[in-house]
């Protein structure tokens, strides 16, 4: 019960999730964190069993680092991605969905990582999640030619973020956002919607 956002453009990705966690129709947690930078070229978001998918994360982290220390050089964005799929179809499947989001020497990469072990390389945008209707809504109505840059893709995220949270209660409370340009250092925030009470007017 979540929702999670992938967007591409010519200047790197942005992944972006909102902070709630729940159980049934619980708000477990308003403070939820669903993106886990994998090293300082990656990073995976995590919708679904919370367990399962940290686990995941994990275990993904764990072979960047032995695979860099062993021959010396790290995983490509395409070895990674299929270790994700691969790894999720010998465990017969995962309870969750994944937005992979890998950078190399010629730039970025965004991957769609099923709970099945299915991998899709996606060009522009992908979501995941409960709230993925209402999101998928606003990011089909923009402008594409428009959407060339990190601060374009983060608004865009954000206005589909808060969509999904005003109709899917699973997703809301915030959000938050990892952005990984072509070169440079990644970063990540996280924002607070405004929970302010206003009069109706007529």
């Amino acid at each position: 019960m979540t929702t999670t956002v992938g967007i591409k453009t010519p200047e790197g990705i942005v992944l972006a999730t909102d902070r709630r966690a729940t159980m049934g129709y619980y708000v477990a947690d308003k403070d939820v964190v669903k993106i886990e930078p994998l090293d300082d070229n990656s990073a995976i978001t995590i919708a679904g069993s919370v367990s399962q998918a940290q686990s995941f994360a994990h275990m993904l982290r764990l072979n960047l680092e032995y695979t860099k220390g062993r021959r010396g050089w790290p995983l490509s964005p395409a070895e990674l991605a299929k270790l994700a799929a691969h790894s999720i179809q010998r465990s017969g499947g995962i309870y969750g969905q994944f937005i992979l989001a890998t950078r190399d020497g010629a730039g970025t990469d965004l991957w769609d990582v099923g709970g099945d072990g299915s991998l899709i390389a996606k060009k522009d945008f992908t979501v995941t999640g409960s709230g993925t209707g209402p999101a998928v809504g606003v990011l089909e109505s923009q402008d594409w030619g428009k959407v060339q840059t990190l601060k374009a893709a983060q608004e865009a995220a954000t206005k589909a973020i808060k969509a999904s949270a005003q109709r899917d209660v699973g997703s809301g409370n915030g959000l938050v956002v990892y952005t990984l340009p072509n070169e440079g250092e990644y970063t990540m925030k996280t924002y607070t919607f405004a929970q302010s009470v206003t009069e109706d007017t007529a």
